[in-house]
């Protein structure tokens, strides 16, 4: 990653080197004489090189809609280069040498942030006042900004100045050109300050952020003896990718950090340097350079990561190569967001002359090398090049100026706009071109096909379950951040806050409830928990604007198990709710996202209903947030034609969708049939509808509904276990934009929508979760049953039910003699008992009855 990184390449030129442009092929012809190129190490260039040098001063760059601004001074900065976007792309971090700092042919960078200055227009044209981040004489190099916690950064730092006599380095016979390792170098995080104080409007969040050991000081994330830097976080957050050289070795290799574990993973360690990982955007395969020849001409691989159980990286499931060239290809870096093609420099214009080139991410069909596509063309250095996330920006290290007086040129930074997403001779379904094959890594598998839908989906769900939202419990700081990151997404499609008028409007609306602990007696007070719904509107047009659509999730979970989990001893462990619900709750926010796209594009004239997108809080302690919010109403309930509800949606098998509802009201039947036949998935529409989620409270309010979740239910609900890494997010991104498209739909009919009332309706008049004094202990296989009975999906260890003897298969038939009709009827049944009361459940087992006598346990032991 380092732009002085073994630059001095023994390289043999090519006889005839062509090299494929966007529209048109270039044929260069180097000197038929020359066998080796050593001019990277001479004062001067060799005549081939100075010849091609000459030869493409200037030229067109279609690759670059607006013409490159140059974003550092060499009057403040000798040379500047290698840096990096965040992820809202209004920052860089960099590495640079202040001019009075400079020492010649060993430079020591210092490490910065800097703001992007934006015209009117949204074009970049420079940057604000850098902000230094390391201390003087320290080495540094390789920064990267954490991908959810705004102002975190990383890079690889010695901290104080480093020892000279204890390094390994790498020099080409007598080069001016080097690269030490120093031992001391160890990847650090530092927390900016000024970035935090600009940017996080969440109170609670920024005095997280501002607590922090690393506050405005690199702190080591780890330490090992050696070499370690070229470090990026995964699009998680969670795993750390670098360079690892051994004390006095100068062969580099590559290893994945678990921060959640503590632990290093080698991932490739074949001899010869390799350096400059990547991850690709959505976390399943990593880019770098490598010289695996041991000729000192580094060439470019991909490689697919493999996962085991856990989510964690394992290894490499396939590497393949992208170049064998007599060439020196480094600087990988993904296109952002699709991963579907890298750019990289190269010198195979000169070695006087290195250029940035761009390469599809695969080999071609046949097996054969991909052709690369040039993408700079002009005099000197360009190298080093990086996407912002959102991919229309690119920034590279180049030099471009006028040489001065020596001749020597000052390496800056340069930024431009993308003129096209992905160039067509890019793209991975041109003929001749591969797919990637299929990971043995569940992630993989589900970004075998992504789409702009699937990776926002992704981003969405990775964030919400995220370790930083505490597993999103009511009344937690926790919940608050991912409050503060659906109300951001909201504001930041333009929809307007669905509660209040004008100047009062917001996003939240605060109610509080009553939460018994589980050790409390019935005399004893209950407390009180404070907690918000949050809600956005996409006006309506015309005569139908002043009716609306209500599509909803809730966005708590169980925080660190002390409520509602099912897992035995689980108290204390964090409980992500990937599923439940960060699945839904992505859903909602897609949803919003394609419907506003939707609704730029309707004519004038179309008429509308209005489409409130809301996340509930507190369900899983009782409905608590729907139930106020249909009584509490944002709009009048009685304006309110339907209401979508998602709860669950992330583990999608065998591309399966359940809807209920479409009974409550005549013109849905049609709809959720006219937009399945244009789905992939395979929809299942059940009779029954359970009143155990969000859209409960609309159904009683007599709006008619449709619940969308995944089916069957698995084993993971609520517990532990439920885990980000296992959602399918293209999946889940698939039934968000059925039901947009169902929405849609139903946005622009006049039908009336009247209400029905549906046959198999789980009446839900017992106690909530909240309320309940005992736990059995299994998981439900389907609420949806219309037929008596309950199928045991999941039977928690140590609960009540394993020690009656109950077993995952069975069907719960009997409470006490009596028949158990749904879940909810169940509920009502154990709403009854005491802890320690002993109850005869009835079971069918393998076609059999069989009688267990179950003891009773209290709800949370």
């Amino acid at each position: 990653m380092n732009p002085l990184t073994r630059l001095t390449w023994t390289a043999s030129f090519l006889l005839t080197v062509t090299v494929a442009l966007p529209a048109t092929a270039v044929t260069l012809a180097a000197d038929e004489t020359t066998a080796a190129c050593f001019c990277m190490s001479l004062a001067e260039a060799c005549e081939s090189c100075q010849a091609v040098e000459e030869a493409h001063q200037t030229g067109s760059e279609p690759f670059f809609a607006t013409t490159p601004v140059r974003l550092t001074s060499p009057e403040q900065y000798s040379r500047a280069g290698e840096a990096y976007f965040s992820p809202d792309r209004k920052w860089i971090i960099f590495q640079a040498v202040p001019v009075d700092e400079e020492t010649g042919d060993s430079p020591i960078y210092a490490m910065y942030v800097a703001a992007l200055v934006y015209d009117a227009d949204g074009n970049p044209t420079g940057l604000e006042p850098a902000i230094r981040l390391s201390a003087p004489g320290s080495a540094n190099t390789c920064g990267w900004f954490h991908p959810t916690l705004p102002g975190v950064v990383l890079y690889g730092s010695t901290i104080t100045t480093p020892k000279t006599d204890d390094n390994a380095s790498y020099q080409r016979d007598n080069s001016r050109y080097s690269w030490e390792f120093p031992r001391e170098m160890e990847i650090v995080s530092q927390t900016v300050s000024e970035i935090v104080n600009r940017e996080v409007t969440n109170g609670s969040l920024r005095e997280q952020l501002l607590a922090r050991q690393d506050l405005d000081r690199p702190v080591p994330i780890f330490s090992r003896d050696g070499y370690d830097a070229e470090g990026s976080w995964s699009p998680c957050g969670r795993f750390i990718l670098y360079t690892h050289v051994k004390p006095g070795k100068d062969d580099g290799d590559l290893y994945m950090y678990d921060i959640a574990k503590d632990t290093h993973t080698p991932l490739i360690t074949e001899p010869g340097y390799d350096g400059g990982p990547f991850f690709s955007p959505d976390g399943t395969r990593i880019c770098y350079r490598s010289d695996r020849e041991l000729d000192d001409l580094l060439q470019l691989f991909v490689a697919d990561l493999a996962f085991g159980p856990d989510g964690s990286p394992t290894g490499i499931a396939r590497e393949t190569r992208l170049t064998d060239d007599g060439h020196v290809n480094w600087a990988p870096f993904f296109h952002y967001p699709s991963g579907e093609y890298l750019l990289y420099a190269t010198s195979n214009i000169s070695h006087r002359n290195y250029e940035v080139f761009a390469i599809p991410a695969n080999t071609r069909a046949d097996g054969g090398l991909p052709m690369p596509v040039r993408v700079t063309e002009a005099a000197g250095f360009d190298g080093l090049p990086v996407f912002c996330p959102a991919g229309e920006l690119v920034m590279w290290t180049g030099q471009r100026d006028t040489p001065d007086a020596t001749g020597r040129r000052s390496s800056q930074l340069y930024l431009a706009r993308t003129a096209m997403d992905i160039p067509p001779d890019l793209k991975l379904d041109t003929p001749g071109a591969s797919t990637p094959s299929e990971s043995s890594a569940p992630i993989a598998d589900a970004f075998a096909s992504a789409t702009p839908e699937t990776r926002a989906f992704a981003e969405h769900t990775t964030i919400l379950a995220s370790p930083f939202m505490q597993g999103r419990f009511p009344g937690t700081i926790g919940i608050e951040r991912a409050e503060a990151y659906i109300a951001d997404h909201f504001e930041s499609l333009g929809l307007g806050p669905a509660f209040g008028r004008g100047s009062d409007g917001t996003y939240f609306q605060t109610f509080d409830f009553a939460l018994r602990s589980d050790d409390q007696d019935d005399g004893e007070e209950a407390t009180t928990i404070d907690a918000r719904n949050v809600a956005a509107i996409l006006k309506g047009r015309g005569e139908l604007a002043s009716r609306y659509i209500v599509i909803g999730a809730h966005h708590d979970h169980l925080g660190y198990g002390e409520h509602g989990s099912l897992e035995e001893e689980a108290e204390g462990q964090l409980h992500e709710g990937a599923d439940d619900n960060a699945s839904g709750t992505a859903g909602v926010l897609l949803a919003a996202e394609l419907l506003t796209r939707r609704y730029a594009e309707l004519p004038p004239s179309a008429d509308a209903r209005s489409i409130i997108f809301t996340t509930f809080s507190a369900e899983e302690l009782g409905l608590n947030g729907s139930r106020f919010f249909v009584e509490n109403s944002p709009r009048p309930i009685d304006q309110v034609d339907l209401m979508i509800n998602f709860d669950m949606i992330g583990r999608v098998t065998g591309d399966r969708v359940s809807i209920t509802g479409s009974g409550t009201s005549v013109p849905l039947a049609d709809l959720v049939t006219d937009a399945s036949s244009r789905s992939p998935l395979n929809v299942e529409q059940p009779p029954g509808l359970t009143a155990r989620s969000d859209h409960a409270a609309f159904y009683d309010a007599e709006v008619p509904v449709l619940f969308f979740t995944i089916t069957p239910f698995h084993s993971d609900y609520h517990t532990p276990m439920d885990e980000s890494w296992k959602l399918n997010r293209r999946g889940g991104a698939m039934i968000a934009g059925l039901a947009a498209d169902v929405a849609a739909n139903a946005a622009q009919q006049f039908d009336e929508f009247a209400f029905t009332e549906i046959e198999g309706y789980e009446q839900r008049t017992g106690p909530s979760r909240g309320d309940m004094r005992v736990r059995f202990g299994v998981m439900p296989g389907n609420y949806n049953d219309t037929e008596p009975g309950i199928d045991i999906e999941r039977v928690s260890r140590g609960g009540s039910a394993e020690s009656g003897g109950v077993l995952k298969g069975d069907r719960l038939m009997e409470w006490n003699g009596t028949t158990i009709m749904s879940v909810g009827h169940w509920m009502e049944l154990m709403g009854e008992h005491e802890p320690g009361d002993v109850v005869t459940v009835t079971v069918t087992r393998d076609g059999e009855q069989v009688d267990l006598p179950v003891t009773l346990q209290a709800a949370g032991g």
